[in-house]
């Protein structure tokens, strides 16, 4: 009687099977790190142009009106420093802005990464780096 050997291992088809598994569980991580990665910048954006408003505001209390430019918020104690953009080579934008009834306002643009945000108003048409068209706006009556 012949005797059958088993060899212990797995067989091709088991080890393609495993490694296409672990492909597709790595897509989804990458895809989620990357997701959550987009959200936390977007979520940066919004807390620095916050603090920005917040230090406009300040500043027109005290002055009587908005800035030209954010460079004098800085050194009149309102901010430490401007806030930048995380990503490099995109940037905020300060537009000072007169409303329909003729009263002094601002908006604080940027370009958000995540889809689902709508072009701003004030800020569309402005260029926030090389990321393109501005698409959040912030202004004295908040988040447009």
């Amino acid at each position: 009687m012949k005797r059958l050997r088993h060899s212990a291992g797995f067989t091709l088809l088991e080890l393609l099977v495993v490694i296409g598994i672990m492909g597709i569980l790595i897509a989804i991580g990458v895809q989620s790190y990357t997701t959550l990665n987009k959200q936390a910048r977007d979520g940066r954006r919004i807390a620095d142009l916050q603090s920005v408003r917040t230090a406009l505001e300040s500043y027109r209390s005290q002055n009587g009106a908005y800035p030209a430019n954010l460079s004098p918020i800085v050194p009149s104690g309102y901010l430490n420093a401007i806030p930048t953009d995380p990503v490099p080579v995109r940037q905020y934008v300060y537009l000072p802005v007169t409303t329909a009834q003729g009263q002094a306002s601002y908006a604080l643009c940027a370009s958000k990464e995540l889809p689902g945000t709508l072009p701003a108003s004030d800020c569309a048409g402005q260029n926030c780096g090389t990321a393109g068209v501005c698409n959040y706006q912030l202004s004295p009556l908040g988040e447009q």
